[in-house]
């Protein structure tokens, strides 16, 4: 869907499902195994398509995740943005928290539709 330039709608059909249940963390490492695995066979799929579509099935699955937008804090890295998707503290599509670290927070989709700016 988001090769197709349709970011709001696949944000909308997300934001339609209900987001009831506490993480598991079983349900959390499998959504993250199945996009990776996935994106291995996707020509082209980004950060953000990986995060997006981890997303789209933690709802489907009932629980809440973000969609964090960042820039790296070293302006010699340059315009690099990058997307991870996170639920709670737990960081599962993206990297690690020290490679989080080094990010600075752009913006954050969360599950329900809303996009919230840094903090």
């Amino acid at each position: 869907m988001l090769s197709l330039r349709r970011a709001a709608t696949l944000r909308r059909r997300i934001a339609r499902l209900p987001v009831r249940q506490a993480p598991d963390l079983g349900d959390l490492r499998v959504v993250a195994w199945a996009v990776a695995a996935t994106a291995r066979l996707v020509p082209g799929a980004s950060c953000l398509t990986q995060a997006m579509a981890g997303q789209a099935m933690l709802a489907r699955r009932g629980i809440a995740s973000e969609v964090r937008i960042s820039l790296p804090r070293d302006a010699a890295a340059g315009l690099a943005p990058h997307a991870w998707l996170q639920c709670g503290s737990t960081i599962l599509l993206g990297g690690t928290q020290a490679e989080a670290r080094a990010h600075r927070t752009l913006a954050i989709y969360d599950c329900d539709g809303t996009t919230r700016g840094a903090a």
